[in-house]
């Protein structure tokens, strides 16, 4: 799944710091991801939110593949609504690049 390979992919030195929670939600397939990075580490609980997440980002599964092909970007993908992201504007912006 994309959560564990962004879990192995994770520099953990350069993520040290910069802790925080989302909740990642597949509009289409109906499922939500809560996920958690904290003291440079990912982890992610299928099926569950996180009511105190600092970010939530809902988009449909194929448009995270279009993302993970390079045939689309986050920028590109929000202006197109493409998905949604909401929280702490800080934190959004770490996740996507911004």
């Amino acid at each position: 799944m994309f959560f564990d390979f962004l879990g192995v992919r994770l520099d953990s030195e350069k993520a040290q710091g910069h802790d925080m929670t989302l909740n990642w939600v597949f509009s289409d397939l109906k499922k939500p991801y809560a996920v958690t990075l904290r003291n440079g580490v990912l982890t992610y609980r299928e099926g569950m939110r996180n009511p105190k997440a600092d970010v939530t980002v809902t988009m449909t599964k194929p448009m995270l593949d279009r993302i993970n092909l390079r045939e689309v970007d986050f920028k590109t993908a929000l202006a197109q609504g493409g998905y949604r992201g909401g929280g702490r504007r800080q934190q959004a912006r770490r996740t996507d690049g911004g």
